[in-house]
């Protein structure tokens, strides 16, 4: 067989079997490949954590940031949580910035408080594979103390803590007591005793926002014959009580004893006043003071024929009473007591 013809009959030979490969030409041969895309890994503040605003020096609610990859929660990822460098600005608790996700993917910062400066900041909270981090508005706000409150009523009342205020100065007269009245009619030209000044307490306490204390103001000794002293005044809640004790009232010869107080702060009391000038000389003086910073005792006797002055408050004695020996005068009544609560 002659050249020709057996390339005749393998042409007709691979025609027949559809080969292409090994029959005079070759095609290279191709195969395709699949490329899984990376995880999309999103992180957002979550929880309600933001914005937030607190006084300087307080914490704010913990951060909480959700991660997620491919929109489900990812869980046992490290998320930091990064402040400002410059005030305004806040802190971790230990210094602590970082915390993992749990099982919903949400991860919640160490305690964060604000810093002593007042401002606006953002904290953001980022991820491994975290393009855009979550973002936290936080405001350091400037501490607003209330004023003080005053009860120059005497009577009952309730105080309650304001919000973030966690100290108070306390300051309390008790009730003045009641003047002496004057002499019966036939003991002669004479004037009675000034009652006693209420006494002074002032105290700093240590409370809790929102703490309530039982405030009772005393009340001044009422006039008769004899007059009444006066009563204490006290600021409590629980074990804790500052009190501040009344006046007592003023008798013939015998001048009303200052009220005391349970606390040693305060300033000198007043003086009391002079005896009716024409008495013996030893016989109705002036009430006596509260002590440190008390109210002031109220003066002797000192016009014939006319009754006790009323005491100035805070907690003054009332006056003693002059008269001739046909009348009788009753003393004037004490004052009442105060209290004054200042926030700190």
């Amino acid at each position: 067989m002659n050249r020709k013809a057996y390339a005749s009959i393998l042409g007709l030979v691979c025609l027949s079997l559809g080969c292409v490969t090994g029959c005079g030409s070759s095609s290279p041969s191709s195969s395709s490949t699949t490329t899984t895309p990376p995880p999309v890994i999103a992180i957002t503040a979550t929880g309600g954590t933001t914005p937030q605003s607190v006084t300087v020096g307080t914490p704010f609610m913990p951060l909480q940031a959700t991660v997620t990859s491919n929109g489900s929660p990812a869980s046992g990822v490290t998320v930091t949580f990064t402040a400002p460098a410059e005030e305004p600005n806040g802190s971790f608790a230990g210094g602590v910035n970082t915390a993992k996700t749990n099982a919903s993917g949400v991860a919640t910062s160490a305690v964060f408080t604000a810093g002593a400066m007042a401002g606006d900041y953002t904290v953001t909270a980022s991820a491994p594979g975290v393009t855009t981090p979550a973002s936290f508005s936080l405001a350091n706000m400037t501490q607003v103390i209330p004023p003080p409150t005053t009860y120059a009523s005497a009577g009952s009342f309730t105080y309650t803590v304001p919000a973030d205020v966690t100290t108070i100065y306390v300051q309390l007269w008790g009730g003045g007591g009641a003047g002496g009245s004057s002499n019966e009619p036939g003991e002669g030209l004479c004037g009675g005793a000034g009652g006693g000044g209420g006494g002074y307490s002032a105290e700093t306490l240590t409370v809790s926002p929102g703490q309530t204390f039982q405030v009772v103001v005393g009340v001044g000794g009422s006039t008769g014959f004899p007059g009444t002293g006066g009563a204490q005044s006290s600021f409590s809640s629980g074990t804790t009580q500052v009190v501040a004790g009344g006046g007592g009232a003023g008798d013939h010869n015998v001048p009303g004893e200052g009220g005391a107080g349970n606390t040693a702060a305060g300033m000198s009391g007043g003086s009391s006043g002079p005896p009716y000038q024409d008495c013996v000389a030893s016989s109705h003086p002036g009430g006596r003071a509260g002590g440190p910073g008390g109210g002031i005792g109220g003066a002797g006797g000192a016009e014939e024929n006319q009754p006790g002055k009323a005491g100035g408050a805070p907690g003054g004695g009332g006056g003693g009473a002059a008269s001739s020996d046909t009348k009788e005068m009753s003393g004037g009544a004490g004052a009442a007591g105060e209290i004054i609560v200042t926030p700190q």
